[in-house]
């Protein structure tokens, strides 16, 4: 059935169905076996979003990468969704709204990213800042470091 399912969301001209069969292959991919979205449904949402980048598409599209990145962990969310995911934020068909959630979506997959690893490292969790813009390092403070000499260390 999966397989006629992807089939369907990559081959249908009509929006309406490639939505639903996203929809559907959604609510499953919790039942699936890892090795078995990463073969077949990672690449099957990628043929969908290169024939049909549309709106409610791109949207179908994100919550499917989202639902995936709950189930695959935070190693496939740094390595294979997060930058498909962030191609959809320059998309110029989404409207305000839609590249809100887009952006929403892509700080949230980050987050639990740098959660797992700070966690690997043993340090504390992020505390969101990092969605801040950084302040420039101005141009004395980075002569200042740059001909800082360096201290030998004798340990």
């Amino acid at each position: 059935v999966v397989p006629r399912v992807c089939r369907c969301s990559v081959k249908t001209q009509m929006m309406p169905v490639r939505v639903q069969s996203l929809i559907c292959q959604a609510r499953i991919f919790p039942r699936l076996e890892q090795d078995f979205l990463i073969s077949a449904i990672l690449p099957t949402l990628k043929a969908v979003r290169s024939a049909d980048a549309s709106p409610p598409v791109t949207m179908c599209l994100l919550g499917c990468y989202d639902e995936l990145g709950d189930v695959l962990g935070p190693e496939h969310l740094a390595r294979g969704i997060l930058p498909i995911i962030l191609t959809m934020l320059y998309d110029v068909q989404l409207n305000s709204k839609q590249f809100e959630m887009v952006s929403n979506r892509v700080g949230s997959m980050l987050y639990r990213v740098l959660v797992k690893r700070n966690q690997d490292y043993g340090l504390a969790p992020p505390d969101g800042s990092f969605l801040q813009p950084d302040q420039p390092l101005r141009v004395p403070e980075m002569q200042q470091q740059a001909e800082a000499p360096l201290q030998p260390s004798f340990a």
